[in-house]
């Protein structure tokens, strides 16, 4: 199946890589999303747009979640098996669950669906028959889900039949391919398994949510002997709160034990405080935003470790239960883990998305900082240039040329304005997976703001003769060089010109 892993050669993808999410490749792409349907095989779906499965770091190392992984296992097994994927879960796994009623396709009786709606609750959305179908088009019931955590939770074992082996199941919720669960640490994502904390408790399971209005999650504790299946025909991001409260009814008042706290030598002080940054975004197009809301600071304070977000937010102590494990007061395991690649760099690995690289100060700082006055001026340079407009319509402001104001504020307003126009015209994720408003406006914003900045660089080169004063031709470079430098970036983060619906 087409994909690009640059380091082939060393460190080849494995099922097992594909399904804990550790082949450093992109999610699937918004065009994935929209493509709807219901008769396209797993290998067709796959060839439609293999563009995400790029490898952007050695697979086996971070784990980043990518729909496309479980897919292309699928796939595999489809060719061993020698039966389609759907087919194989209907005899190998429904059928011996009882779960009479899930299937991977459109069911026969669906008069009997749940209807989807947007997040205000009244729109309806349509039935999306998902191109990828292993990651996430499984119609099913309460009842039949509870019989498949009855048996997760039993260790394989349901209605006195031990369908899977204990070790299958311990498998299938450890990690493996990770650097963390290299090091030896078990809390994280599994095949297809994720662990997770819920009011205090640790629990397995997994969840997920369409783009048309279906959102659920499911989780079992076979220390607590609970599960719990929670699912909603409405786009809605109050999941976890309901999943805090079942648990909290389940565990009736159970407590946890939590492992205990060590304390640390100042070596191991000194390996984890710094500054971290985002080093694997699930969605690489949105990295020119991650990479600044995904800035840590993690320090010493009277002998404790704490860890805050750069730019908001509180701080969160992190208690060390090992010199390269860390818990918080809420959590009664390690869940965040001190590691090292090939190459010496360092690393915080969550047992889930977000792996955080270590960096300098400098760098923590810069971006933030160069990223903020850049926005400023542009922002100032937007209202300069209405100042300048209205007073020009009054006679006002002659002596100051359009030369100086007109092209930085024409810049500005197309990013601004794309960005804008893009996010009120983004109402439910179909907003974004063809060509719509919201899709057309951040290309042509993005791709207006690019060829301005291509302008104002040639002029900052080959100034024109203008009789500007010092101040305002001061004033102008400085807009001109924010502008080019904003866009810069954004060309290296490829967000210029991009094709939501296409690319």
């Amino acid at each position: 199946m087409a994909h690009n892993n640059p380091w082939a050669d060393t460190h080849p993808i494995t099922v097992a890589h594909l399904l804990e999410h550790t082949t450093g490749f992109d999610d699937i792409h918004f065009v994935e999303i929209g493509k709807d349907d219901p008769d396209i095989t797993l290998e067709q779906g796959l060839a439609f747009h293999p563009h995400s499965r790029v490898s952007r770091w050695p697979p086996g190392t971070h784990m980043s979640y990518a729909n496309s992984g479980p897919p292309i296992a699928a796939l595999a097994l489809e060719r061993i098996a020698g039966q389609k994927f759907e087919a194989y879960a209907g005899t190998q796994v429904f059928e011996p669950l009882g779960m009479l009623n899930s299937t991977f396709r459109f069911p026969a009786d669906s008069h009997l669906l749940a209807k989807g709606y947007a997040a205000d609750g009244k729109t309806s959305t349509r039935y999306d028959h998902i191109l990828l179908r292993p990651s996430g088009a499984l119609n099913t019931s309460a009842l039949d889900m509870s019989r498949y955590l009855r048996m997760m939770i039993n260790r394989g074992r349901l209605d006195g039949r031990q369908l899977l082996r204990p070790e299958t199941i311990a498998r299938m919720e450890r990690p493996a391919t990770t650097l963390a669960a290299r090091a030896g640490h078990q809390f994280g994502y599994g095949l297809g398994n994720e662990a997770s904390i819920v009011a205090g408790h640790q629990f397995h399971g997994h969840g997920g949510s369409t783009a048309t209005g279906f959102i659920s999650t499911s989780a079992y504790s076979p220390e607590l002997g609970v599960g719990y299946f929670v699912s909603t025909n409405m786009i809605s991001g109050k999941l976890p709160a309901i999943a805090k409260r079942i648990v909290e009814f389940l565990a009736a008042g159970r407590v946890a034990a939590k492992t205990p706290a060590i304390t640390l030598d100042p070596a191991d002080v000194e390996r984890v405080a710094g500054y971290y940054q985002l080093a694997t975004p699930r969605n690489q197009f949105l990295n020119f935003l991650y990479r600044f809301a995904y800035l840590w600071r993690v320090w010493e304070e009277d002998g404790r470790l704490f860890r805050k977000a750069l730019l908001a937010g509180g701080r969160t102590e992190l208690i060390p239960v090992s010199n390269d494990s860390f818990r918080t007061e809420d959590e009664p395991v390690a869940t965040l883990f001190l590691v090292r690649d090939e190459e010496g760099a360092i690393f915080l690995q969550s047992g889930f998305e977000g792996q955080m690289a270590k960096i300098s100060a400098l760098k923590a700082w810069i971006q933030p900082v160069a990223a903020g006055l850049a926005l400023l001026l542009m922002l100032a340079s937007i209202l300069f240039g209405l100042l300048w407009l209205i007073a020009r319509l009054f006679g006002k402001m002659k002596r100051v040329p359009g030369g100086q104001v007109v092209p930085q504020f024409l810049a500005a307003v197309s990013l601004f304005g794309g960005f804008f126009l893009t996010a009120i015209n983004l109402k439910v994720i179909d907003d974004l997976v063809g060509l719509s408003v919201a899709t057309l406006s951040f290309y042509l914003g993005t791709l207006a703001f690019a060829l301005l900045c291509a302008y104002l660089a040639f002029r900052l080169v080959r100034p024109a003769p203008t009789p500007a004063g010092p101040v305002l031709r001061s004033w102008s470079r400085l807009v001109s060089i924010a502008c080019i430098g904003t866009a810069v970036f954004l060309v290296s983060e490829g967000v210029v010109g991009l094709r939501l619906w296409a690319d």
